[in-house]
């Protein structure tokens, strides 16, 4: 049985190839340089034929389709929410055009969301589709279960790397003397 990162990469792997095969040797976004794959959007429509085209990441895409009229709704959204002051919880971003509300155990499965930006939703949303397929009751108190854990699982994958930077940023502080004066009781 493959282990989840095997798949994980696996994925990840066969989408660089197919990129690769239409023409795109290194793909980066063209304004911001993401290169992770699973944030990358791609300005082709389904059933035309792949052309050489600008990449970018989705948050870069969310750029080039700001509509400022729309801020308002989408601001009242998040309230709605629960989230009055929105930031995504993977990276901190908090321009709310990059902004979307993530269903932690899956749409199909419960109602309770969480906001992330446009490329921490691709990373999640990459994750989700590596998820094993469900029961014939998507409301199965075992399958709603299942899926927050599946779902709480990926989110601490999408902060792996910001926890990892500030465990590093908390040992260089104490290496230089702060904290010293402190103890745990």
């Amino acid at each position: 049985m493959m282990s989840k990162l095997d798949r994980d990469l696996a994925r990840e792997a066969a989408l660089r190839v197919a990129l690769q095969r239409a023409g795109y040797a290194d793909p980066k976004c063209a304004n911001c340089g993401e290169g992770r794959v699973t944030r990358l959007a791609f300005p082709w429509r389904r059933g035309e034929p792949i052309r050489r085209h600008r990449i970018l990441c989705r948050n870069c895409l969310a750029d080039r389709r700001r509509d400022r009229d729309r801020e308002p709704a989408m601001r009242e959204r998040f309230r709605l929410a629960g989230y009055p002051d929105p930031k995504c919880v993977a990276c901190g971003d908090d321009r709310i055009w990059h902004l979307e509300l993530d269903h932690i155990a899956g749409e199909k499965h419960d109602d309770t969301c969480s906001p992330l930006c446009s490329n921490c939703h691709a990373d999640r949303t990459f994750l989700q589709r590596l998820q094993p397929n469900g029961a014939d009751n998507p409301m199965n108190v075992f399958e709603v279960i299942g899926r927050w854990l599946l779902g709480i699982a990926e989110w601490f994958e999408l902060i792996r790397d910001k926890l990892y930077q500030f465990g590093e940023f908390l040992i260089n502080l104490a290496k230089q003397g702060y904290g010293d004066e402190l103890r745990f009781t």
